[in-house]
């Protein structure tokens, strides 16, 4: 995140999911192909509830709004000691 915390809760069981990297090439390559996946599966949502708009489906504005959002815009690559990566991959684990 913005903050460079580097790792996310997410979900109602408030797992803790993190990404850890080796180099910087493949946490950059891997950042990437993210934002683009995102990117595109955003236009493709947005074309769906447009379709529907247009066939006079209600659609409410909250789903348009959120697909505005890049939730990879604050995203960015940040070092962390080995021991603090481990951890946090150990804590995962049920």
């Amino acid at each position: 995140d913005k903050s460079g915390v580097p790792y996310t809760v997410v979900g109602e069981d408030a797992k803790v999911t993190a990404y850890f990297f080796t180099t910087f090439i493949e946490a950059d390559r891997i950042l990437k192909i993210a934002r683009e996946s995102s990117d595109k599966e955003r236009k493709k949502a947005m074309q769906i509830l447009k379709l529907k708009q247009s066939k006079g489906e209600m659609v409410k504005q909250d789903e348009l709004d959120d697909l505005k959002v890049d939730p990879w815009d604050g995203a960015r690559i940040s070092t962390v000691p080995l021991d603090f990566a481990i951890s946090l991959t150990f804590k995962s684990k049920p």
